[in-house]
């Protein structure tokens, strides 16, 4: 379902006339659209990435940068920051007699990482280690996929790019009409 929001050129005309009158109106508005806009889509790539895997929405959020605009400055942004992998132990890792399982796909079903252990041991950290070698060390910690790789395997960017280009039209055409309205004094 797409949706499209459609502005004829005489309303915006009017209301561009009744904005010149105060310049800082137009900035405003602009600058809280992009906000607006960027708070949409970190939302927005966190519920494609959950969609996909299991990871916890605190541990993709911690990689979502945003850039905030001003009316100085009217340009910002957000950005998934290309990050490391996530320990397995944040994919619902559980402990069994062959290893450890883990489900990293929503589709798919448990994966085996056999003489694995840690889950369950708090000094741990609770994350999953095997054994190198048959010697007690060195451990090696195991790892997950990060979210920029979803993002990337996924090919998200395309569906992330053409969301932002609508919403940011939507607030575009809500804030200037606050901005009239204001102007009238019908709103605060």
């Amino acid at each position: 379902m797409q949706a499209v929001v459609v502005v004829k050129r005489a309303q915006m005309r009017a209301m561009l006339q009744e904005l010149e009158s105060v310049p800082k109106a137009i900035p405003r508005a602009l600058s809280g659209a992009i906000n607006d806009t960027s708070k949409k889509e970190v939302t927005e790539i966190s519920k494609l990435i959950r969609a996909r895997t299991t990871i916890k929405k605190r541990d993709i959020d911690k990689h979502l940068r945003r850039d905030f605009s001003s009316p100085k400055k009217l340009e910002g942004g957000l950005s998934l920051e290309k990050s490391g992998r996530i320990a397995l132990g944040h994919f619902g890792a559980r402990q069994t007699k062959g290893g450890v399982t883990y489900k990293i796909s929503k589709t798919g079903g448990r994966n085996l990482v056999p003489d694995a252990f840690g889950p369950d041991i708090p000094r741990l950290g609770l994350m999953v280690y095997k054994r190198a070698g048959k010697d007690r060390t060195p451990l090696i910690k195991l790892y997950g996929p990060s979210p920029w790789g979803i993002v990337v395997k996924n090919d998200l960017q395309s569906v992330i790019g053409s969301d932002a280009q609508e919403v940011l039209t939507k607030s575009v055409a809500r804030r200037v009409n606050l901005e009239v309205l204001r102007l009238r004094g019908e709103v605060k």
